[in-house]
């Protein structure tokens, strides 16, 4: 997995497209992939970087999908954070 990481790092300023799809930051699997290897301050801003990013592209479905994960991550670390999270995420929807 910290292999995937390191591949995808070069690339934390990009997004994932194509010219019939969005597919969002791709600081969003890296905070997944940080998540995962327990790396609670890299993943957590990773998180707030995609969140960011998905807002100036006008993803509120892809920042809804973010805030899930995002608070799945914080209900180990964080219970009002991830109370925070969660509420964003269903806010969008």
């Amino acid at each position: 997995m910290s292999e995937l990481y390191d591949l995808l790092l070069p690339w934390k300023d990009q997004c994932a497209a194509s010219a019939a799809t969005f597919l969002g930051a791709i600081t969003h699997p890296l905070a997944q992939l940080a998540a995962g290897l327990g790396s609670e301050v890299e993943a957590d801003e990773a998180f707030r970087d995609a969140s960011a990013n998905h807002a100036r592209h006008d993803a509120p479905i892809l920042d809804a999908r973010l805030h899930l994960e995002w608070g799945r991550f914080l209900t180990q670390r964080n219970a009002s954070r991830a109370l925070a999270s969660l509420a964003s995420a269903e806010a969008t929807g």
